[in-house]
């Protein structure tokens, strides 16, 4: 079974919080369509299982490229 979790469209502000990378079972995160700002943090690279995530349409940055080229893009 895929661990999903889909909080899109939620009005949700404020930067991303680290502990995102505690769901480490995890397999699709889809967080867009909110209003999210700031820095994607790099703990999110902790998520090994983590295979598909949606961040479009929200304010975020990205400062580091470390694991981004391994998520699949739409």
């Amino acid at each position: 079974a895929t661990d999903i979790t889909d909080i899109s469209a939620n009005k949700l502000s404020g930067e991303l919080p680290t502990s995102l990378s505690k769901l480490q079972m995890l397999e699709y995160l889809n967080l867009s369509w909110n209003t999210f700002d700031g820095h994607i943090p790099e703990q999110i690279d902790h998520m090994l299982n983590l295979d598909t995530i949606d961040l479009s349409h929200n304010k975020l940055s990205v400062t580091y490229q470390n694991r981004w080229r391994n998520f699949r893009t739409s």
